[in-house]
């Protein structure tokens, strides 16, 4: 332990319980606010000390050592530190307690996630294999000392609220409980022993990360508990329809098993109406009417609009303002996630209503009648949808405080701009320059359109889409899946742009995307299963336009992927590619960053590939040796020979959260490079903001958020502040855009 870390560890009680799996789930903030919290016990690990004492709630006062080390500015080591900080600074109000600075906290559980193991304590600890682990014994304990009991006959003549266990009644259990916190000091500091420490930038961004959660943002609960109630009713008015569409046989939105047996009915063959398959099956041209309404029925009454405003109103604190929504180092490399109210997973808002540029404060003024006939005779069937127009205007529900405005600068094709500037894609970085000088030159998406139809695309082009799309779904190796689903995102089908994108394609790309088609079709891959077969091969043609039209991005994740191969063959030897280099060190991948920030990937292998010859188009693919023998065995096709062997990392599955192993392939490698470049560059733009007086309140992927007082600034200002570039960002071609108002909105 470095001489001055004090490790400390809480346990407390309440009303209210934290962890996704529990309904009474109100966040942090709601957490600490209770007048029903309680500290019941504190163990603590002084610098240079081995023996790991207790605090306990029968002595309010901070004990001495620890106190005079908070005061001295010395350091607090905890796991998922922000617990810890708001426990002390409650005791501080409460008791008078040191409150440290934010700047004296160190957190384990963000120097494990910086190393792409798990956060939490008993994960990370089974991962490292150390004799040293959490008790897990604890659940039991904090069921029984945190968490209210339910009130019976004999507590008859107490006052009302929640009744828990007292320690004093259960002496033993408690010394028991006391010693499971003990051993959780103890356990951290095991794993601490193994994680590398933040650097000092990163360390520095932490405690802004901690500033931003303090400071929280602002939501408009009154509007809220309106919207809500509009929901309720239009919810209703759809259902009444549901049923007398299905004659009673489909009774609500939800009524999933219903809906599914009531389509069938009617031709519609599916055996779920999950939101995906939905949008699927409305895109199919020759299903009944009747059935497409209720299938449009489904996806209004499915919308998670009232789930989120649900979110935002549980966890907003007696301020007005949510609190703790960002986890820093929680995706990707070194990407944040908001938690509770997720504002980083916002629906994107329909075309018709971006399209439409609505004058916010009448649109909230419609809100808070609770009316949804109101706003659909306001805006119409389409765009005035209660639902779906409900989840459109989700952002616009963080407002300002009262004499400020909210500001929100983001950065313009972030992505697309970094992927250009690591590969060297040439063409595109200067095309990128020459349209920051000359605003008026056609953009990128265009330009990509040109790529792929052959031809210049107007301004006004409805083909510009396709660019988009492929712009934003193809750069990181994805296929007709990927642009599929990206091309769901913004409303573009594939099936009526197959005829331009067939007459621009040579007969050898055509060729090609028909074999695979037929290929993916008869296993069922790439939504061949999905799409119309003139869509899927749309898509592929439009992928292999991508590529074409990008042959160093293209190149990029070939390279990636050899180098990555070459550093996990030689640990110790340092492999440079393009602007990163690799390196196995200390039983991980590490990818260094432009920047100098490294991302990790623990427990590399390489895995035997082989080149696989399909029988039916006797196309070549490079795929693990194990299914190439298997296919080989089922009369599929043949292994022809081996190949390079790919490279394997440990990493958790963000879907299922688990510690597992997956494959590293050149595209996702480039994906991660390009979204580490683009963090790097928002914390840069963070601090930087900061210090020029502009305090952030949050950040949604590519865009700062931040509140300041009305007449304050600019956003030219800011967004200049914002896209000032370190020295290793040189030459990379950046630029940003914001406004400021009273409501955050979709710009």
């Amino acid at each position: 332990m470095t001489t001055d870390e004090a490790r400390v560890d809480f346990e407390t009680r309440n009303d209210l319980r934290l962890g996704k799996k529990h309904k009474d789930n109100k966040g942090l903030g709601r957490y600490f606010e209770s007048p029903h919290w309680k500290a019941l016990i504190m163990c603590y690990q002084m610098p240079g000390e081995t023996v790991i004492k207790e605090w306990t709630y029968r002595d309010r006062a901070c004990p001495a050592d620890l106190a005079a080390h908070i005061r001295a500015g010395g350091k607090i080591r905890a796991h998922n530190a922000q617990f810890e900080r708001n426990c002390f600074d409650r005791l501080a109000v409460d008791f008078g307690w040191p409150r440290p600075r934010v700047d004296q906290y160190v957190c384990t559980a963000v120097e494990a996630a910086a190393m792409s193991l798990p956060r939490a304590l008993d994960d990370v600890g089974t991962v490292l294999q150390l004799e040293v682990r959490k008790d897990t014994k604890g659940k039991e304990l904090i069921d029984f000392f945190s968490v209210p009991i339910r009130r019976l006959k004999k507590h008859a003549n107490l006052p009302p609220g929640p009744i828990f266990n007292e320690p004093e009644d259960h002496p033993e259990l408690f010394a028991e409980f006391i010693a499971y916190c003990r051993q959780d000091v103890a356990s951290e500091a095991a794993v601490a022993a193994r994680l590398f420490r933040l650097s000092p930038a990163d360390q520095d961004m932490y405690v802004l990360d901690q500033v931003i959660n303090s400071r929280g943002l602002r939501v408009d609960l009154a509007s809220i508990d309106a919207a809500m109630e509009m929901a309720t009713k239009a919810r209703g008015l759809l259902e009444t329809e549901l049923r007398k569409i299905t004659g009673g046989a489909v009774q609500g939105v939800n009524s999933s098993a219903d809906m599914c047996a009531w389509l069938k009915t009617r031709g519609v063959e599916t055996d779920s109406v999950a939101k995906d398959i939905v949008a699927d099956l409305l895109e199919l041209e020759d299903i009944p009417d009747d059935a497409r309404r209720v299938l449009e029925i489904r996806q209004q009454g499915a919308k998670s609009s009232t789930a989120k405003l649900e979110a935002m109103r549980d966890r907003a604190s007696a301020d007005g303002r949510v609190r703790n929504a960002f986890m820093m180092n929680a995706a990707g490399p070194g990407r944040w996630t908001s938690t509770g109210a997720q504002l980083h997973n916002l629906p994107r808002p329909r075309k018709v209503f971006g399209d439409a540029h609505l004058d916010l404060d009448l649109l909230f003024d419609f809100i808070g009648t609770g009316d949804p006939e109101a706003v659909e005779f306001m805006y119409g069937p389409q765009l005035g949808q209660p639902l779906p127009l409900l989840a459109d205007a989700l952002k616009s529900f963080i407002c300002a405080a009262p004499g400020y405005d909210i500001m929100e600068v983001d950065y313009s094709g972030i992505q697309n701009a970094n992927g250009a500037w690591l590969a060297g894609e040439t063409w595109k970085l200067e095309a990128m320059r020459e349209i920051i000088a000359d605003p008026s030159k056609p953009d990128m998406y265009r330009r990509t359109a040109e790529g792929v139809y052959g031809e210049p695309i107007a301004k006004s082009d409805p083909r510009r889409q396709v660019g988009k799309v492929a712009d934003l779904s193809l750069q990181f190796e994805g296929g007709v899946a990927a642009l599929h689903q990206m091309a769901r995102n913004y409303g573009l089908k594939l099936h009526p742009v197959f005829p331009p994108v067939w007459a621009a394609a040579d007969e050898e790309r055509r060729e090609k995307a028909c074999k695979r088609y037929e290929r993916c079709l008869k296993r069922r891959e790439a939504k061949a299963d999905v799409l119309t077969r003139e869509g899927w091969i749309a898509g592929e043609l439009i992928k292999i336009g991508f590529r074409a039209g990008h042959p160093a991005i293209a190149a990029a994740w070939s390279a990636l992927r050899d180098a990555m191969r070459d550093a996990v063959n030689e640990p110790g030897r340092q492999v440079g590619v393009l602007k990163v280099q690799y390196l196995v060190a200390h039983g991980f991948l590490w990818c260094r960053l432009p920047s100098g920030r490294c991302i990790a990937y623990p427990a590399p292998k390489l895995k035997p590939m082989v080149w696989f010859e399909d029988a039916l188009t006797k196309d070549r693919d490079c795929i693990p040796a194990e299914q190439g023998y298997a296919r080989e065995r089922a009369g599929e096709g043949k292994v022809k020979s081996n190949a390079p062997a790919s490279v394997t990392a440990l990493g958790v599955n963000n879907q299922t959260r688990k510690f597992e192993r997956y494959g590293l392939y050149g595209g996702l490698a480039f994906q991660n490079i390009v979204m580490g470049i683009e963090v790097d560059i928002l914390r840069h733009g963070l601090k930087k903001a900061e210090a020029a007086g502009y305090p952030a309140i949050g950040h949604i992927h590519d865009a700062g958020l931040f509140e300041v007082p009305k007449g304050f600034g600019s956003v030219e200002e800011l967004t200049k502040i914002m896209c000032d570039l370190e020295p290793w960002a040189a030459g990379l071609p950046l630029t940003g855009a914001g406004y400021r108002g009273n409501r955050l909105k979709k710009d």
